[in-house]
This record gives structure tokens, sequence and C-alpha cells, in this order.
């Protein structure tokens, strides 16, 4: 990936330990992938006053929605879960 890509992207000072890698939000934006747990407790830790919820909201009120980052909670139940409910709309 060319360097000037991530120059586009909106990043977030302080947190490049939750980086997860890069995904795209509509097929056209190539966007920052953060662990939404460890985002979570940077924000704690950085701000209280500033979650995730309320970034986004920030973004989007400033018109940089498109390009705001993706958090991403990993939990190794939604597999399971979601081939379960597939299973039983199966007839």
């Amino acid at each position: 990936m060319a360097e000037d890509v991530y120059e586009d992207m909106i990043h977030i000072d302080g947190f490049e330990a939750a980086i997860l890698g890069t995904g795209t939000r509509d097929g056209e934006h190539e966007v920052l992938v953060y662990d939404g747990v460890k985002a979570a407790e940077i924000f704690e830790a950085i701000s209280p006053d500033v979650d995730i919820p309320l970034y986004l909201e920030y973004l989007k009120a400033v018109g940089e929605g498109h390009r705001s980052p993706i958090f991403v909670y990993l939990d190794e139940n939604v597999s399971a879960d979601v081939t379960a409910k597939q299973r039983s709309h199966i007839h």
C-alpha cells in the first residue's frame, strides 16, 4: 500500500496499539480498523469524557464520517451464533 494512502486516513494519536489494519467503509474509502476493546480502554485512560460513539458522532458532524475508522469487537461466539441462527431458518 502506498504511504500516501495512510495520509488520507483518519488516525487517532496514541491509539497505535489498537490498530488491526485497514478496511473499507463503503467500497470506496479505505479506513483504519481498530480493536474496539483496546480503543475503548485507551479512550478511558486518556479522556474518560470521550468514547467511541461520541468520537464517531463528532466525525460525522464535521463531515468526515466517510473517512472515520472502523472499530471491530472480536467475539469468538459470533460465528457459532450466526451459524445456529441460519440453520434454524433452513427448512
